[in-house]
């Protein structure tokens, strides 16, 4: 048995006093600075590492029909928008 029950005291959390107690940081915004952070370290490496060249090189295959996929470098892009 539950003391709350015993004296009758019920308590209610809601999310927003739930994020305070807590400060829980935003998920996306940690995608996002852990993406950036990725990204700048990969900017800072030579050009012979096989990262920076899949980063900045561009496939000479041929794409498949229909709407592109989001790439990589295109969610750096909208984050730093």
């Amino acid at each position: 048995m539950c003391f709350c029950n015993v004296i009758n005291i019920y308590w209610c959390v809601h999310n927003e006093e739930l994020n305070e107690l807590y400060c829980s940081p935003n998920i996306l915004g940690v995608i996002k600075s852990r993406r950036m952070r990725w990204a700048g370290h990969v900017a800072l490496m030579g050009e012979e590492r096989g990262v920076y060249r899949v980063l900045v090189g561009k496939p000479e295959v041929k794409r498949p029909l229909g709407r592109p996929r989001r790439r990589w470098v295109d969610n750096i892009r909208m984050d730093l928008q």
